[in-house]
């Protein structure tokens, strides 16, 4: 996302939003907002001649990152699960 906004004049019209001036950074919050449903003025940013692109990262992002967030709560869950039933000989009467 970040290079599709350096072809774009003028920071009004920039995909990525400068948080830091860092762009690595940058793309960071960007994406940390996204997960949090920050999802800006798509008619604005994603407008020119590279926007099917943009709206492709942007459903893949959010894809991605629900994926990440539902298979990290599997993995407690499931490793909370296991431990308890280890443990499970050591408090039963």
């Amino acid at each position: 996302m970040m290079c599709l906004s350096l072809d774009r004049e003028g920071t009004e019209l920039r995909v990525v939003e400068t948080y830091v001036g860092w762009w690595f950074l940058d793309t960071m919050i960007e994406q940390y907002l996204l997960a949090l449903g920050e999802f800006g003025d798509f008619d604005k940013n994603f407008a020119g001649s590279q926007n099917r692109l943009c709206y492709t990262f942007f459903v893949l992002s959010t894809f991605f990152t629900c994926v990440t967030a539902l298979n990290m709560i599997i993995a407690i869950m499931s490793a909370t699960f296991d431990q308890v039933n280890d443990e499970k000989e050591l408090h039963e009467f």
